[in-house]
């Protein structure tokens, strides 16, 4: 009986390390997109643990590659970087990527100073405004054209946090931002009298849409994008995506 025992004993511990050494990885490029994705963010913010909970339900560990979010879609092209959430939909992209299932909503604004609100219309209302964006990121089909025509002039940098400090130093006029981030990196990057200085253009640079998660196109990210977009499906259909969204949306990913 004890033999029988220690053998049962033998057998589990031997299975268990060969789950262990037998979990998949999935490597997610990624960098600071608060209160979506952050590293000050119980765990790792929403995005991420919805991310982690998909894959977990298939026996795959999230791996994160906190990288510059134009270096992450490059990696992700080229096969060296499994997936990276959080992109909208374009014709360039679609040739260089796969696309999830939607997995959220979204649309961009600008903030401005309250001591000098813009009223546009048309994008041809901003010509001589300086407006700052943020590299890597795509602000809408109207936005890009208006650029590509010189109707707008944009100063890019390498994240939002130093466009807020622009913007309340004077530096730009207006800042795009999507909705989501912009009010919480304002309150995250600005001490409380700055915040006091700045507000929401109160129309909207793009029109709602559409974000997802980019998969390489290799046979790989073929398989990872089926699966996911099966376990997405079942997380939404849950409740537990809503649920996780109300949470952050409530602060309880903010550390304290």
């Amino acid at each position: 009986m004890k033999l029988k025992m220690m053998l049962f004993g033998i057998i589990f511990f031997v299975s268990s390390i060969l789950n262990v050494f037998s979990e998949e990885i999935i490597t997610v490029g990624v960098n600071e997109y608060s209160p979506l994705i952050s590293k000050n963010m119980k765990y790792n913010g929403v995005i991420i643990r919805i991310l982690s909970e998909i894959f977990a339900m298939e026996n795959i560990k999230v791996e994160l590659r906190w990288v510059p979010w134009k270096r992450a879609y490059v990696e992700v092209q080229k096969g060296r970087i499994d997936i990276t959430p959080c992109w909208s939909k374009n014709k360039e992209r679609e040739k260089e990527v796969n696309y999830s299932s939607p997995l959220y909503e979204i649309y961009h604004v600008f903030f401005q100073l309250k001591s000098n609100p813009i009223k546009w219309k048309t994008f041809d209302d901003l010509k001589g405004i300086g407006i700052g964006a943020t590299v890597g990121y795509f602000y809408g089909d109207e936005f890009k054209n208006a650029e590509k025509d010189k109707k707008i002039n944009v100063e890019y940098v390498s994240s939002d946090t130093l466009n807020f400090r622009k913007l309340v130093a004077g530096r730009i006029s207006l800042l795009a931002i999507n909705k989501i981030t912009g009010y919480h990196l304002a309150r995250q990057s600005l001490k409380p009298e700055q915040i006091d200085l700045i507000m929401e253009n109160p129309k909207p640079v793009s029109k709602p849409g559409n974000h997802y998660v980019l998969f390489s196109k290799n046979e790989r990210g073929k398989r990872l994008l089926k699966m996911f977009n099966n376990r997405l499906k079942q997380l939404k259909e849950s409740g537990k995506f809503d649920k996780y969204f109300e949470e952050s949306n409530r602060g309880e990913y903010d550390l304290k």
